[in-house]
């Protein structure tokens, strides 16, 4: 799953009749869901459920892609709950947040969440909301919490200031997808890594499966880390950067990969240079010398990736980077070791 995309332009809707006997648990409803149902069956089933239209908008569907459906609670909150089949990405998301909101809700809201769901496997404080379309809301950064359990992952989102509040969770299921890192799938042992690239491994390393190869047409290193035998992180290191082209380089992989994730968590630049050395220097050259230092990740619920840009003792580094989720724990106790 690339990104949760929806469309919440009817956060203003008030719903007349909330039937008490019809009313089900978002977690309910999303535990039992059928997500390998086609859309034309989810209608079928959820006639009842699916409000079609409102005073002002007469096809909700037609209008957003989305289907709205009605009597969805999360604990005592009633909800605006959306259903979205994307066809393009092959994932279904249901998406729901409480009809009002307010300081107290959000709290309250946090509280049910973390007492169903347990400790996130992944929390951004501060994060771009970019990849929700929440910026027509005012909102553009918020607080990202993921859960990637077995049957279902969970993403719940938290923004606010002293104009207004949001929150809202979303689900989705776990489904086939890409290899988390080259041919890796975060867990896989060295053994099975090895045999899927058929690559000598050229350093040695305990713990560490590296080689030289090609990225988008960059020369790099290539580097699996395994904790305890399991897959948990993955980097690529780029060769031939120079203060003439690293910020290039930079870029064209950036891009390819919003390309494949889509809007960053997080886009930052930092630049520590003098005012003169800015008037002197190409922003090549500062990296190069170590005052300017560039940095975007993306988050999914498998996964973190992260390119960065910067140098140290007048050398480029310009890497990628990819961590697991869910091994998180593993792996920074490994890394403690080295330390």
């Amino acid at each position: 799953m690339k990104k949760f995309v929806l469309l919440l332009a009817f956060i203003s809707l008030s719903f007349s009749s909330f039937s008490q006997n019809n009313r089900i648990d978002f977690f309910d409803l999303t535990r039992a869901f059928d997500w390998n149902q086609s859309e034309v069956d989810f209608e079928k089933k959820y006639n009842d459920r699916i409000i079609f239209n409102t005073d002002s908008i007469p096809d909700i569907h037609a209008a957003t892609g989305n289907w709205l459906l009605d009597n969805v609670c999360i604990g005592k909150y009633e909800t605006t709950t959306f259903v979205r089949y994307d066809a393009e990405n092959q994932i279904t998301v249901v998406f729901a947040f409480p009809t009002e909101i307010n300081q107290e809700v959000c709290i309250d809201v946090k509280n049910i969440v973390n007492d169903e769901l347990g400790n996130p496997d992944v929390y951004l404080n501060d994060a771009s909301l970019a990849s929700f379309n929440l910026a027509a809301l005012g909102f553009e950064k918020g607080d990202l919490k993921i859960w990637a359990l077995d049957s279902l992952s969970f993403i719940l989102i938290s923004a606010g200031d002293d104009e207004g509040e949001f929150i809202g969770i979303g689900a989705t299921t776990p489904m086939d997808k890409d290899p988390d890192f080259r041919e890796g799938f975060w867990g896989d042992s060295l053994a099975d890594v090895k045999k899927k690239e058929g690559k000598a491994d050229e350093f040695n390393i305990d713990g560490i499966y590296a080689f030289t190869t090609y990225v988008a047409g960059f020369e790099c290193l290539a580097a699996y880390r395994f904790t305890d035998d399991k897959l948990t992180s993955g980097k690529y290191v780029f060769l031939n950067n120079t203060a003439d082209n690293c910020i290039r380089n930079y870029e064209k992989l950036s891009h390819l990969l919003m390309k494949k994730y889509g809007e960053p968590a997080a886009n930052n630049k930092q630049n520590l240079a003098e005012s003169y050395e800015r008037r002197i220097y190409t922003d090549g050259e500062l990296v190069r010398r170590g005052k300017m230092k560039f940095e975007t990740y993306w988050v999914t619920p498998f996964s973190m990736v992260a390119i960065s840009l910067d140098g140290e003792q007048y050398q480029v580094a310009l890497s990628i980077e990819y961590y697991s989720n869910k091994l998180r724990k593993e792996r920074e106790e490994d890394i403690l070791k080295d330390l």
